[in-house]
């Protein structure tokens, strides 16, 4: 069957340089307003607590309950006044993600935990100096919970 090559989805894991420049930020609006314009569903994921805000879902129209430093966007072109903002907590458990796809298809389903757990496995995570504070700092309540984890696994004293 042919299915005429067109882009569905885009998904995109959100880097520092989307977010910590002027020239990656403008480089990363580019490439949404493509998607946009293309009609393409797009799925953005940030996992990044440094730079600034590059999520298509405006900053002002994310409610206070769904603020965290990581957040997944979902945009559907099919909806294109609404856009799905998942909460992604430190302390929690990675979402799993719905993944738009042609209309009156069901969404597939990013499953994001198991694949960082993948990611960390095999990304040589192992040599991060876990001994130092993160920069930017993590915030006091995720500070004191990470500190114990890092204790237990052999990271710090």
């Amino acid at each position: 069957m042919d299915l005429g090559g067109k882009v569905i989805t885009a998904i995109e894991f959100v880097s520092s340089w989307n977010k910590a420049g002027a020239k990656g930020q403008e480089k990363y609006a580019r490439k949404q307003t493509n998607y946009l314009a293309a009609g393409v569903n797009l799925v953005e994921i940030d996992l990044v607590r440094q730079g600034s805000y590059v999520l298509t879902a405006p900053d002002e129209m994310i409610p206070e309950q769904l603020r965290t430093p990581y957040l997944v966007c979902v945009y559907r072109n099919e909806k294109p006044d609404q856009v799905e903002v998942f909460r992604v907590p430190l302390r929690e458990r990675l979402p799993n993600i719905p993944v738009p796809l042609r209309p009156g298809e069901p969404d597939a389903v990013l499953q994001l935990q198991p694949l960082i757990d993948d990611c960390y496995r095999d990304g040589r995570h192992d040599r991060t100096n876990y001994r130092v504070e993160p920069k930017p700092l993590l915030a006091k309540e995720d500070a004191d919970w990470a500190h114990p984890l890092l204790r237990e696994q052999g990271y710090r004293t």
